[in-house]
C-alpha cells in the first residue's frame, strides 16, 4: 500500500537533492496536451497514480539526470531515485516552479475567466496567470490585490476570480500522491 505524500514536499526533496531521476530513465517526452491533462486531473481531484522510489544499497549507485535540463550529474547521490512517475513529477515540478530558460511545455497558464488551462491565453477577456505564480502563495496574494484593484473587472467577476484563484492554489499546495519505496 503506497504512503501518501504532498507533491510540494516531493518538490522540496528534489531541490534538496534527496530525490533524483536515475540517468538510465528516458528524457522528459510529454507533449503539451499531456501536461494539460495532468493538471486537469489534479484540479478535478482525480488521482494521478503513485510514484515508485528506489533506495539503492552498496556502491553501484547510478548517476542522476537533472529534472530541469536532462543533464547527467555523476556526483549527485540522492536518497531515493524516481523509478516510475518521472513524467508526472517533472511536469508538475516544471509548471509550478520558476527558473531561467524554462521550456515552453512548462509555461502553463490558468485562465480565471474561462476556468481553464492553456499555454497561450485566448481572447480579450482572458485573465490568465502562470501556474508557477498561482502555486506560490505570496504571488497569489499579489494577484488577488491586482484583481481587487482592477477597474476593468466588475465586482461579481472579481469575487469569482478570487475564489477560483484560492481554490487552484489550495489544490496545488495540498495535492497528494502515493509513494512506494523499493530497496
Amino acid at each position: 500500500k503506497p504512503e501518501r505524500e504532498y507533491m510540494r514536499q516531493i518538490l522540496v526533496r528534489i531541490d534538496e537533492g534527496k530525490y533524483g531521476i536515475p540517468a538510465f530513465q528516458r528524457d522528459f517526452v510529454w507533449k503539451p496536451n499531456q501536461v494539460i491533462d495532468l493538471f486537469d486531473s489534479i484540479l478535478k481531484g482525480y488521482t494521478i497514480g503513485s510514484i515508485i522510489l528506489w533506495s539503492p544499497k552498496g556502491d553501484n549507485i547510478p548517476a542522476v539526470r537533472s529534472i530541469k535540463a536532462d543533464e547527467i550529474d555523476v556526483n549527485s547521490k540522492p536518497l531515493f531515485y524516481i523509478l516510475d512517475g518521472r513524467q508526472r513529477v517533472t511536469a508538475f515540478y516544471g509548471c509550478v516552479t520558476e527558473w531561467d530558460n524554462k521550456p515552453e511545455v512548462f509555461r502553463l497558464f490558468y485562465d480565471l475567466a474561462s476556468d481553464s488551462l492553456a499555454y497561450k491565453p485566448k481572447g480579450k477577456k482572458a485573465v490568465a496567470y502562470p501556474l508557477s505564480d498561482i502555486y506560490d502563495t505570496i504571488k497569489t496574494l499579489g494577484i488577488m490585490q491586482e484583481i481587487m484593484s482592477s477597474k476593468l473587472i466588475d465586482d461579481s467577476s472579481k469575487e469569482e476570480y478570487i475564489f477560483r484563484l484560492k481554490e487552484v492554489n489550495t489544490i496545488l499546495q495540498s495535492y497528494e500522491i502515493g509513494e512506494i519505496i523499493l530497496e
